[in-house]
């Protein structure tokens, strides 16, 4: 007869996973957001994939895409910024760009002292630089990429 039907968010899941990869990355998500009546500011894109990116590789595999589909319209809290919201993380952003001096995408324990004392210095932070470092360095690699550097900031409620 008839086989079982897919959960909705299965089916959008593999309408926007263009590539086949079985995982969504950001322009992936863009579109997706779009078709739905969300446009996403860069910053927003970047927060969302980071919010919804459980894991941490940078992506956005399928049990991730449906726990947040299932919050339903709230899924979008998630996701869109107020004003103000987008306003501290676009400081936040120029800030680790700032501080990123060789460009790698990454800070260094040296580059992140800098970076720390200027989120301190501008009211966006209060916690001790030795403890923040080792809580966004989860790898213990001795460096923050900007995903990580964005969730810690998400997880300490900078955005919000």
């Amino acid at each position: 007869m008839f086989g079982t039907r897919q959960p909705v968010s299965k089916t959008v899941f593999d309408k926007f996973d263009t590539d086949r990869s079985g995982s969504i990355d950001a322009s992936e998500l863009r579109e997706l957001c779009h078709s739905l009546g969300h446009h996403l500011s860069a910053e927003e894109l970047a927060l969302a994939l980071v919010k919804m990116d459980s894991s941490g590789d940078h992506s956005i595999a399928y049990t991730e895409f449906a726990e947040w589909w299932s919050q339903g319209e709230r899924r979008w809290q998630k996701v869109e910024l107020t004003g103000e919201e987008a306003e501290k993380l676009t400081q936040a952003v120029a800030y680790f760009d700032y501080f990123d001096t060789d460009k790698s995408g990454s800070v260094s324990e040296e580059e992140f002292v800098q970076l720390h004392q200027n989120l301190v210095e501008n009211g966006m932070l209060t916690a001790a630089q030795s403890d923040s470092f080792a809580d966004m360095d989860k790898t213990g690699e001795g460096g923050v990429d900007f995903n990580e550097y964005v969730d810690w900031l998400a997880s300490k409620g900078v955005f919000k």
